[in-house]
């Protein structure tokens, strides 16, 4: 059984709700998925980029042959092209090797073919891999408009998962589509290239272990506004999960009445549960107040993280230097499971800072920018780890 618990303080003035989402312990059966491989073949992919994707498609396709996954391919530009139905070897070899890099980028359009590629079908996941090495710069290409089209496609159990290749893409928009599409997003640099099947097939691992399908959230005599976690239209989402995976989102409230309550609807492989819990009074001290006060430092280091992209120079990188310090501070000493990662993160970030704060270097803060962004899907999360490990730096 999925288990829900708030804790709710009052810091600084403000009002915060923290909601924590345990998934059920028991493990299941791999699950069966249905998957759409989407990669960009603009002018920019040519050479490495291409052949890895190419690559990782054909990777996908050998090592869960027979184990109930079913691959479609889309590639996009200024265009779109897609397999015919479910892709087996020869389909796709076919299909990769006529794809040519050239022209533009209309990222959510090739997006959005994948997921329609994914109809329902009982007792199958269903998922979109995103791989791009640019910027949206044909069709629409309003980073808000594509969160809110993804956000809607997980709604309806399709899941986005999204890989940005080499120092040009837009991390922001990438890292947002993944959370708000309940999967991962991860960054590869040239020089890991080669590795991109290997960090598919686990991403693909950790689809087809999940006991628990999204969960939608509502409150009921009150508002939100989400500090940690995905919240929009007054609803909250969170995407699959492990077994016993633990998920916390942070929201400030402005009470509309004297009872508020939070409303959960829990997708499962096999059904559904529903939960009604009325919220706690604000604690004003104890072990409440300090996990509130943890989930808010971990909130804050997530907007340290999202300003990295704006890094043009020393001064900004010494702005963002003198912030962590009140960040480490707030989870220092904390029993919370994350305490140790998220101090290790502090300490490279730290470090990070320091050198650009001394020495910038457009290079480094691009590739810095990019690295932590991966980070982000751990923030709130008991299981997930970060993902840019494999890149060594």
């Amino acid at each position: 059984m999925t288990q829900i618990h708030t804790q709710r303080a009052l810091i600084d003035g403000q009002d915060l709700l923290r909601v924590e989402i345990k998934a059920p312990q028991e493990g299941v059966q791999a699950r069966r998925l249905d998957l759409a491989l989407v990669i960009d073949r603009s002018g920019s992919m040519s050479g490495l980029r291409l052949r890895a994707a190419r690559e990782a498609a054909e990777g996908i396709l050998k090592t869960l042959a027979g184990q109930e996954v079913r691959l479609g391919l889309v590639a996009f530009n200024d265009g779109v092209l897609r397999s015919e139905g479910w892709a087996g070897p020869a389909e796709a070899r076919f299909f990769l090797d006529a794809l040519v890099a050239q022209g533009s980028t209309d990222l959510f359009r090739g997006w959005q073919v994948g997921q329609q590629m994914l109809t329902p079908q009982k007792g199958r996941l269903r998922a979109v891999l995103l791989l791009t090495d640019g910027r949206a710069n044909r069709g629409l290409t309003q980073p808000e408009a594509i969160a809110a089209e993804v956000l809607q496609a997980a709604q309806r159990g399709v899941y986005t998962s999204t890989v940005g290749i080499g120092l040009g893409y837009n991390e922001a928009l990438l890292s947002n589509m993944a959370e708000v599409g309940g999967g991962t997003h991860l960054f590869l640099p040239d020089e890991a290239a080669p590795e991109l099947t290997q960090a598919l097939l686990e991403e693909l691992a950790f689809l087809r272990g999940t006991v628990l399908d999204g969960v939608e959230l509502k409150l009921l005599g009150a508002r939100a506004t989400p500090l940690l976690g995905v919240w929009e239209g007054g609803q909250g989402y969170l995407g699959p999960m492990a077994p016993g995976e633990v998920r916390t989102l942070l929201l400030q409230l402005e009470p509309l009445s004297d009872v508020a309550t939070l409303e959960a609807e829990v997708q499962l492989p096999g059904g559904r549960e529903k939960y009604r819990l009325t919220l706690p009074e604000p604690a004003p001290t104890g072990s409440d107040y300090r996990q509130v006060a943890f989930e808010r430092a971990v909130a804050q280091l997530r907007l340290l993280y999202a300003r990295l992209s704006d890094l043009e120079g020393p001064g900004q990188a010494q702005v963002l230097l003198e912030a962590v310090q009140p960040i480490r501070a707030a989870l220092q000493g904390h029993s919370d499971a994350r305490t140790p990662q998220l101090l290790a993160q502090l300490e490279q970030l730290e470090a990070r800072l320091k050198r650009l704060a001394t020495s910038f270097e457009f290079h480094e803060a691009r590739w810095f920018s990019k690295a932590f962004f991966t980070e982000a899907d751990s923030l709130n999360s008991s299981s997930r780890k970060p993902r840019n490990s494999r890149t060594g730096r």
